[in-house]
């Protein structure tokens, strides 16, 4: 039985180079000569996307989309963090987990093209397994162990120990929270 890895196809469109596996389209390009580059996750069965450019010499975005534009955009000094915040948070919506590991593992290889450090990313199973109740309902216990229910907004670097989560009771809130005060619905 061949892996997914086997069946990653590529092209070139609009002077952008796009690696699919099953339903992901890995995007990159660059600039050799200022040194920056764009590399995007795109989730193709809802268009969510997850991208990082490097602007300059330790100056790097990550890029949260969605059909309706551009949600978020968190800048970091270190390649380190940004694509662990990217790996973390990826869409995988509707996608099997083979190919979202392939899919990720191909992202991971893309951006340490240009940037080596980029392999160096770790986190636990956990975080990653995580990521699929991103946007869902999840039961939480704050800290002074009261149970509360909230939206999974996202899982933060570093490791993916701590998510952002916004409480059902008060939906202009942001929760930092450890990742072991999740329960999910």
């Amino acid at each position: 039985m061949k892996s997914y890895s086997d069946k990653i196809t590529g092209s070139i469109v609009n002077g952008k180079s796009v690696q699919s596996i099953g339903n992901i389209d890995i995007v990159y390009r660059n600039n050799r000569d200022d040194n920056t580059f764009s590399v995007g996750f795109i989730n193709r069965m809802n268009n969510q996307s997850m991208t990082i450019h490097k602007f300059d010499k330790c100056k790097f975005a990550v890029e949260f989309g969605s059909p309706k534009g551009v949600d978020h955009v968190l800048a970091f000094k270190t390649i380190e963090i940004a694509v662990e915040l990217a790996l973390l948070n990826t869409d995988i919506t509707r996608i099997n987990e083979e190919i979202a590991v392939t899919a990720r593992q191909h992202f991971v290889r893309c951006v340490s093209q240009f940037e080596p450090k980029a392999k160096n990313v770790k986190f636990t199973e956990k975080a990653w397994k995580l990521n699929k109740y991103r946007n869902k309902t999840v039961i939480f216990s704050k800290n002074d162990g009261e149970q509360c229910t909230g939206v999974l907004n996202v899982i933060l670097p570093p490791s993916g120990n701590t998510c952002l989560i916004t409480p059902d009771d008060d939906k202009s809130s942001r929760l930092t929270l450890s990742i072991d005060n999740l329960w999910i619905q």
